[in-house]
């Protein structure tokens, strides 16, 4: 494992926050496959990365 990256790990809260919707529709996304995210023992995280890229694509789903 790589120790000189680390990414940022979001709560399904913070990410919903984030992106300004509720935790329901954060769910929903995470099981379309729309965003991606990682369970760690009960909970559910979002990798940062993964937001940015997900809001990318909604801007570019706009422009289009």
């Amino acid at each position: 494992m790589n120790q000189d990256k680390q990414e940022t790990l979001l709560t399904v809260a913070h990410t919903a926050e984030r992106l300004s919707v509720g935790r329901t529709r954060v769910f929903n996304w995470l099981a379309t496959g729309e965003l991606h995210g990682i369970k760690v023992g009960r909970s559910r995280h979002i990798l940062a990365s993964s937001v940015d890229q997900f809001i990318q694509r909604l801007i570019n789903d706009d422009a289009n």
